[in-house]
């Protein structure tokens, strides 16, 4: 699988996230000094509406996000791009799914 495609499986899967959540995954919302995910009140598929920080898991940080921050091809805003369409996040894994 792509490595997009894997870090959408692990971060959703290990943050139990809702698709929803991890399609608009942000830089703006990390906070890498206690690594926690802020879910803002006004973000998609935040049901409760309140400002909930999310803890990751250091696995996800040591696979998924310090790669990442690292990176010089990392996007300005996504977290997760999309290897299809650059310049927005990943939305679907279902092509890679059927694949596999």
């Amino acid at each position: 699988a792509h490595p997009s495609v894997r870090d959408y499986l692990l971060v959703t899967l290990l943050l139990a996230l809702r698709r929803s959540v991890a399609d608009s995954l942000t830089w703006g919302c990390l906070d890498t000094t206690i690594w926690t995910y802020s879910m803002l009140p006004d973000q998609r598929g935040n049901k409760t509406r309140e400002f909930v920080p999310v803890p990751i898991p250091q696995y996800l940080v040591k696979k998924v996000f310090e790669p990442r921050i690292r990176s010089g091809a990392r996007h300005a805003k996504w977290i997760i791009e999309s290897p299809k369409h650059p310049g927005r996040p990943l939305r679907s894994v279902r092509g890679s799914l059927e694949a596999l």
